[in-house]
């Protein structure tokens, strides 16, 4: 049997990939700003979400100079997050210095994370307090 391939009309395509591009779309909320002990850094954290009925949720922490402007959006094109969390985890930060954060946050029954070891150019030290 030789199946023979329909093509679809160009206005359905068109219409399945802005729906397609619709769902993709990320839409964030901006939590609490930290300041270093020092000042000159902020910990941004915000919550990144989107896909609709189904959805997903992750909250994030980015470190940025002091006088940067606090866009989420912006924050994440330029890969500043250092930290990110399921939204069902509770995120505490402490600033031990200017140069470590400590970044607590529940496991519960269990989240996605992702963690790098240093932050802002690698001049802050990241230190990760999971708690039950």
């Amino acid at each position: 049997m030789i199946l023979k391939h329909a093509r679809l009309p160009t206005s359905v395509l068109s219409a399945w990939l802005a729906l397609s591009a619709l769902g993709c779309a990320s839409e964030y909320k901006l939590g609490e700003q930290t300041p270093s002990p020092g000042g000159s850094l902020i910990a941004v954290a915000y919550v990144r979400m989107g896909g609709g009925a189904a959805g997903w949720c992750d909250e994030h922490i980015a470190l940025i100079p002091k006088n940067a402007v606090v866009n989420p959006a912006q924050i994440d094109k330029e890969i500043a997050s250092v930290f990110s969390v399921s939204c069902d985890s509770i995120v505490k930060l402490t600033w031990i210095s200017d140069d470590e954060l400590h970044i607590s946050y529940t496991i519960g029954d269990g989240v996605s994370v992702y963690q790098r070891s240093r932050g802002f150019e690698g001049h802050v030290r990241l230190v990760y307090l999971p708690q039950p």
